[in-house]
């Protein structure tokens, strides 16, 4: 990834802004120091590392975008605002367009995202050619991309980019977590091709329970989840979960030619590979049954008190969701973030708590409000305010 090796440098005063990017703090921890920076609405966290020649900036991988030239364009400032001379880096400039335009934030869904009447999502689209190839063919459909191989969310941004594409949206997530956040009939179809089959660990397959559920409850009536898998393991395993569903209705086709294949399809197809096709139809749709959920602080406290009470507490391990608190940052006296690990058990999200002047806030953005989400920012809001039982036996 992008970084800078400085021989020395000096911090301006802050807040400051220098070419549109705006430097708001600097944090001081045990071992190293955090700048929080910003352009427009995106935030950009980088980590100060002593280094043998100096010190090492590098993008704190909470914040680290798929927009690999923007990155390296806000390191390039933070040389120059801080005067520092350079000893190393892998930063040269090629001029390539921004690529943000593309991705979309997963919580997007959350913050009032203006959905048009048709969307499809592909869950882990690898190179991007079938994603590409929809979105060509359907221009009036918006088309979500899920996929955590940050390398693929950049080849598929530089694509849209090239190509002119304009009706797809990256989502760098979980997307079994990404789906709880969606309204319900949402989606034309979810596309599933070639998904790793777990066969060791069967609960880390992406086609489980909770996707089939959250299918039936963000699928339009007559949607289709469609997986498409080489793996004669796999296809039983599907067959199981939907055999299990309530009224579930689905098609089983074998060697079925579809109009775009991947190249490892192409090369499986040469080796005389099966292609098992399983289409599910959303004939019985589900409402969601989601409460109202706020994942803000309804209280203000000092950044000391909430160090102090943070600090009792050993990590939370509920049934559903983790809680667990890192050493503070010092941003002044009354002021510092807090590093937190907390959601799901299977991909727990890492944020900062930030709090300055008595307010407590995310950084830079709330955790998903999902369900292990929001348990564990219950949990986190007990423990600050001070309501929350050491000995609790949930944890």
């Amino acid at each position: 990834m992008p970084h800078l090796i400085l021989s020395s440098y000096s911090p301006p005063s802050l807040p400051t802004t220098y070419d549109d990017v705006e430097f708001l703090w600097r944090a001081k921890g045990e071992k190293k120091e955090l700048w929080g920076t910003a352009v427009g609405q995106n935030a950009y966290l980088f980590n100060v590392v002593p280094h043998t020649h100096g010190v090492l900036v590098k993008s704190d991988k909470l914040t680290r975008s798929s927009d690999i030239e923007e990155l390296k364009r806000v390191l390039r400032t933070f040389a120059r605002v801080t005067n520092a001379t350079v000893y190393a880096d892998n930063i040269p400039s090629k001029n390539r367009p921004p690529l943000a335009d593309s991705q979309m934030a997963p919580d997007a869904a959350c913050a009032g995202y203006p959905w048009p009447s048709r969307v499809a999502l592909e869950i882990g689209f690898g190179s991007g050619r079938h994603l590409l190839w929809r979105a060509k063919e359907s221009p009036e459909i918006l088309f979500i991309g899920v996929e955590i191989h940050k390398p693929s969310l950049e080849q598929l941004l530089k694509q849209c980019h090239l190509q002119g594409i304009t009706n797809v949206r990256a989502v760098d997530y979980d997307a079994n977590l990404f789906l709880e956040t969606l309204p319900d009939g949402l989606l034309e179809t979810i596309y599933l091709h070639f998904p790793i089959p777990w066969i060791k660990s069967p609960g880390r397959n992406i086609f489980c329970w909770q996707l089939v559920d959250e299918a039936r409850r963000v699928l339009k009536p007559g949607g289709t989840l469609e997986l498409r898998t080489d793996d004669r393991w796999y296809l039983g395993w599907a067959l199981e979960i939907l055999a299990d569903t309530p009224h579930a209705f689905f098609e089983v086709a074998k060697d079925r030619n579809i109009e775009v294949m991947s190249k490892y399809e192409a090369r499986w197809r040469r080796q005389g590979k099966e292609i098992a096709d399983v289409i599910y139809y959303n004939t019985h749709p589900v409402a969601s049954k989601r409460e109202l959920r706020s994942m803000s602080f309804d209280c203000e406290l000092s950044f000391t008190e909430v160090v102090r009470r943070l600090a009792a507490f050993k990590p939370v391990i509920g049934p559903d969701y983790l809680l667990k608190v890192g050493s503070a940052y010092t941003i002044d006296a009354t002021s510092g973030l807090i590093p937190l690990i907390m959601g799901s058990m299977m991909r727990p999200e890492k944020r900062y708590l930030l709090i300055h002047g008595g307010n407590l806030s995310y950084y830079p953005t709330p955790p998903l409000c999902t369900r292990a989400g929001y348990q564990a920012h219950r949990k986190l809001l007990e423990i600050v305010k001070g309501e929350a039982n050491e000995f609790d036996s949930s944890y």
